[in-house]
C-alpha cells in the first residue's frame, strides 16, 4: 500500500520552494494554492523582474533570499522549518553560476535536510544523458553528459544520493512548457515565441528529439511527490510523445500565428548527429494519479489560463 498521508496532514504540511519564479516554480505555487497547501515560494534576491503575482495566491507567501549564501538559507530553514522542500533553482545559461547553483546548492540542500529532517525533493534533466541511444532512458541507465550544463546537474545528483539515508527525491524532466500567462522568459516555448515576435532568427535541430510536458503537468507531479513519503530515488516525468525540436518550435510558431514566422526558423546542420533524450516514465507512472500528456493534451493546455486564487 502506498504510504500517503490524510487531508489533514496535507494541509497542515508546510512546503518550502526554491525557484519559486522558474516556470515550473510558478506552476506549482499556483497548484499549491488551489489546492490548499501552505507554501513559502523563495525568490532569490539577485532576481530584478517583479513577480508580485505570486503575493496574491491563497496560503503562499513570498519571501527573498540570497540563495548563495549557505547562512541565511539555514537559519530560515532553522527558523520556518518545513515537512518539504522542493528545489527548481537550476542555472541553465549562465556558465559561471553553474557550479554554484547546480552542484553546491544542491549539495548543501541535501546535508541541511537530511539533518533536519525535511524531506527533499530536487529537479534535474536528461540532458545528464549523451543522448546516444536509440531508446528511451531509464532512471538507472548510465550518465554521460556531453555539455557543462549537464556535468554540474550530474554532480549535483551524485551529491544528493550521498544523503540517501533520508530518502530524497530526484526528479529529471525536459522541456517543459509554461502556460500563456506565466511571467519571464525561461520556458521553452516562452524563448521561441519572444525570439519570432522580435523578427530573431530560430535555428532547431530536426535530429534533437525531445518529449515535452507542460510546466503545470510537473507542478501537479511535485505535489504527489510530496505526499507520497514511499516514493524517494530517481526518477523520469516527461510528455508520453517525442518529437524533435525543430517540429516543437514549428508547432508553437504555428499555433501563435505571428506574421512571417515561417521565414524566421530554420533547421540547423543536417550534419550533426542524432541526439534522443527521451525518458522512460516507469516505475514512476504507475504510482501516480497524475497523468502523463500526450502532445494534443499539451498544446491544448497551453491555451488555458488558470483563474488565480485570491484571497
Amino acid at each position: 500500500m502506498p504510504l500517503t498521508l490524510n487531508n489533514y496532514e496535507i494541509l497542515s504540511m508546510k512546503t518550502l520552494l526554491l525557484g519559486a519564479t522558474s516556470p515550473i516554480g510558478q506552476s506549482f505555487a499556483k497548484r499549491a494554492s488551489k489546492r490548499g497547501l501552505s507554501l513559502i515560494a523563495i525568490k532569490n534576491a539577485q532576481e530584478t523582474e517583479n513577480y508580485e503575482k505570486l503575493n496574491t495566491l491563497n496560503n503562499v507567501t513570498q519571501v527573498t533570499l540570497d540563495l548563495s549564501k549557505k547562512q541565511a538559507i539555514q537559519e530560515f530553514c532553522f527558523r520556518e522549518w518545513p515537512d518539504v522542500l522542493i528545489n527548481c533553482y537550476q542555472a541553465t545559461s549562465d556558465e559561471e553560476s553553474m557550479p554554484l547553483i547546480n552542484t553546491q546548492l544542491p549539495e548543501f540542500l541535501s546535508q541541511l535536510t537530511h539533518h533536519l529532517g525535511i524531506r527533499l525533493i530536487h529537479l534535474s534533466s536528461p540532458i545528464i544523458f549523451d543522448g546516444s541511444q536509440k531508446q528511451a532512458y531509464r532512471p538507472t541507465d548510465k550518465a554521460n553528459p556531453q555539455c557543462y550544463h549537464g556535468q554540474t546537474l550530474l554532480l549535483g545528483e551524485k551529491a544528493i544520493l550521498k544523503n540517501s539515508d533520508s530518502k530524497p527525491v530526484i526528479l529529471r524532466v525536459p522541456h517543459s512548457l509554461s502556460p500563456p500567462d506565466a511571467l519571464g522568459q525561461d520556458s521553452f516555448n516562452q524563448r521561441v515565441l519572444q525570439m519570432a515576435r522580435t523578427g530573431q532568427k530560430l535555428s532547431f535541430s530536426k535530429k534533437h528529439i525531445c518529449q515535452p510536458t507542460s510546466c503545470h503537468n510537473v507542478a501537479d507531479v511535485l505535489i504527489e511527490l510530496s505526499e507520497r513519503m514511499d516514493l524517494h530515488g530517481i526518477y523520469h516525468w516527461a510528455g508520453t510523445e517525442t518529437i524533435s525540436e525543430y517540429a516543437l518550435a514549428q508547432t508553437l510558431l504555428e499555433r501563435a500565428q505571428i506574421p512571417h514566422s515561417e521565414h524566421l526558423l530554420e533547421a540547423s546542420s543536417s550534419e550533426e548527429a542524432e541526439k534522443n533524450f527521451s525518458m522512460e516514465l516507469q516505475p514512476l507512472r504507475n504510482k501516480l494519479k497524475t497523468p502523463a500528456l500526450n502532445l494534443k493534451e499539451l498544446f491544448r493546455e497551453l491555451d488555458f489560463i488558470e483563474p488565480l486564487s485570491t484571497p
